[in-house]
């Protein structure tokens, strides 16, 4: 059957545009779901009936009514509830059961490194769908942080190696602007997402935190990859934020009272620390990193319960955000 193989793409456009109060005609949806497919390397829908037995598979596979309001010469469809979406509605046993058998292969992977998320996903799926009297399990709850919307079309971006278009909004509250950017990388860090590109003209990298964007469009505009590696990248910073240029890998050193040993033992800051050594009241610790905001936050989390040795330039970093704090106690 002519566009069956590519039914769950033209699903997912057809979705987007159906919670629309508005509606658009048949033409308008195909011509969507056109503009999708092409981006995508597929072939474009060309008979008339195909949109229409799809919106009919949508409307009897996940039990929603769509609209067909006359208007005119042409017929707008849109959901009857606005507020549906094939993406929020409950999992059926049936759902939970595939689901499950698919957590079940992967836990085949346990052991193998970069796969011990598998257990958390478990445990997570586990919860959503079974009821329980009392919680078992809390994990950090991200759902109220905006531009997740645009977390899966930034990963299929990405993925499609797709030039985007964003409208960004900075912190400064400043006007928001359009960029051209080549997307590369989502990356999490403190419970946001964030992400890394280069933007049109420039060879540096940006980075743009996913709840300052307010909206997200691919572009015509070729492709340009980078040859990062952001595994690599990655490896001698904290957090997302980009050194300043000639920032290099320091030797930070820094102590903390001995009954604070454990806690940094378990829980290191950076994969590159190491107990230098310990005495009778501290133990001092070391880090091979680039200095960034994230790490000045890391350590300065520890309030009193920390000092940093060296190298002397960073120290006096410290100090002087210290004392800039508690000269605002003091007024």
């Amino acid at each position: 059957m002519a566009n069956t193989k590519d039914y769950s793409t033209r699903e997912k456009i057809l979705d987007k545009y159906l919670q629309s109060p508005r509606g658009y005609t048949r033409k308008e949806l195909q011509y969507f779901v056109n503009k999708e497919l092409a981006r995508r390397g597929m072939d474009p829908v060309t008979a008339r009936t195909t949109i229409l037995n799809d919106m009919n598979e949508i409307e009897n596979k996940y039990n929603t009514i769509i609209s067909r309001e006359q208007r005119g010469r042409s017929i707008y469809y849109f959901y009857q509830d606005s507020a549906f979406s094939i993406f929020n509605i409950d999992l059926t046993d049936e759902d939970y059961d595939k689901i499950s058998m698919a957590v079940t292969a992967l836990k085949r992977l346990q052991g193998i490194p970069k796969f011990s998320w598998v257990d958390e996903l478990e445990a997570r799926l586990d919860m959503t769908v079974r009821k329980k009297s009392r919680p078992i399990l809390m994990f950090e709850d991200a759902s109220y942080n905006t531009g997740m919307e645009y977390f899966l079309p930034l990963y299929e971006y990405i993925a499609d190696r797709t030039t985007v278009r964003l409208i960004y909004q900075n912190f400064r509250g400043e006007e928001s602007e359009e960029r051209i950017v080549y997307p590369y990388l989502l990356k999490q860090y403190n419970n946001r997402w964030f992400l890394f590109g280069t933007d049109k003209g420039y060879t540096t990298l940006s980075i743009y935190p996913l709840d300052r964007i307010l909206s997200v469009d691919s572009s015509e505009e070729k492709f340009v990859d980078t040859d990062i590696d952001f595994t690599t990248y990655f490896s001698d910073k904290i957090g997302v934020g980009i050194p300043k240029e000639g920032n290099e890998v320091r030797d930070i050193l820094f102590r903390v009272p001995l009954n604070q040993k454990l806690y940094l033992v378990t829980k290191p800051l950076h994969s590159s620390q190491t107990l230098v050594s310990e005495d009778a009241e501290w133990a001092t610790f070391s880090l091979h990193v680039r200095i960034n905001y994230e790490l000045q936050q890391e350590l300065l989390a520890f309030g009193d319960l920390i000092e940093i040795l060296a190298p002397a330039d960073f120290r006096e970093l410290i100090k002087s955000r210290l004392q800039k704090s508690l000269a605002r106690y003091e007024k």
